[in-house]
């Protein structure tokens, strides 16, 4: 079922869209069942850690990935990862990810701004890469320019946002 919607995918005009705007959208990477085993596996998990955000206005999960892990091979499913591959080439990997659930009457705002650093495992003394960040216990640094400029980000509708990034 999926290879025929892959081929179906017009991964140029997706490719000229990103080169030209900085993004493109794609719709229907997952079916009603896959959102809903997304969601379901959200709301299974214990929100108490420091890096749960809950209140009447927002639900942010920070390092999404490592606190569900189950949830990776929910999300980057062969479609995905296929996408990813086909518009961006090999090589790419998580380099972030952090889900926001947002009520539609909450007045939440977020002003237009550009992440400009990629959460690793460790500090090293790399040339080029600084300055460095530690939040709930994650390392952040800002990376060189040339690694930055292939820096994307993915994010579903109802707004789990993960970059990606090729070294």
């Amino acid at each position: 079922m999926y290879h025929c919607e892959i081929k179906m995918i017009a991964f140029k005009t997706h490719q000229d869209k990103i080169a030209a705007d900085g993004y493109s959208v794609i719709n229907s990477i997952y079916n009603e069942g896959e959102v809903n085993t997304i969601i379901n596996a959200i709301a299974a998990v214990d929100t108490s850690k420091p890096t749960f955000r809950k209140t009447n206005d927002l639900f942010a999960i920070r390092q999404f990935l490592k606190e569900i892990p189950q949830i990776k091979s929910l999300i980057f499913t062969d479609k995905l990862n296929k996408i990813i591959s086909d518009l961006f080439g090999d090589g790419y990997f998580v380099a972030k990810s952090i889900y926001f659930d947002k009520p539609e009457k909450s007045n939440w705002f977020v002003a237009y701004h550009q992440d400009l650093t990629i959460s690793v495992d460790q500090k090293l003394s790399l040339p080029g890469f600084g300055p460095w960040t530690v939040k709930h216990n994650q390392f952040a640094v800002q990376p060189p320019i040339d690694i930055l400029q292939n820096n994307f980000t993915y994010a579903f509708t109802w707004m789990i946002q993960m970059e990606i990034t090729a070294l």
